[in-house]
């Protein structure tokens, strides 16, 4: 078990914006549970709290909305770049699969890509 772990560290490499998720504790915390669901296999389960922390940061930003309205209300007051608008709408689509089609399989290469987007993404509401 610790050489897959070890493994899949190695596959996520470097969360260079991590640190700075300590300026805000909640949310270092959900994603520290995020990272460790990964590392241990539980791939839905990373992909689900990822997402959900970065519906929670763009909920505290722009109060309560619906994740799609969120992103598309950040992109309007040019909070996030044309990029970031379609990193997000993939994550919130990776999302609702892995929430709601509990048939289909997530992958690891799945709960990567969604952890990799949701550090850079946390980096720029929490700096």
């Amino acid at each position: 078990m610790q050489k897959e772990m070890s493994e899949r560290q190695k596959k996520v490499g470097d969360l260079p914006y991590i640190a700075k998720l300590l300026k805000n504790p909640k949310y270092n915390s959900s994603f520290v549970e995020a990272y460790r669901m990964y590392l241990y296999g539980f791939f839905r389960g990373s992909v689900v709290v990822s997402s959900a922390i970065i519906e929670c940061l763009l909920k505290d930003k722009y109060e309560s909305k619906d994740f799609y309205e969120l992103i598309e209300e950040a992109k309007k007051q040019g909070f996030i770049d044309q990029t970031n608008y379609h990193f997000l709408h993939a994550l919130r689509t990776q999302r609702n699969i892995s929430a709601h089609d509990v048939i289909k399989e997530v992958s690891e290469d799945d709960a990567i890509l969604v952890i990799r987007i949701a550090n850079k993404i946390m980096h720029k509401f929490i700096c």
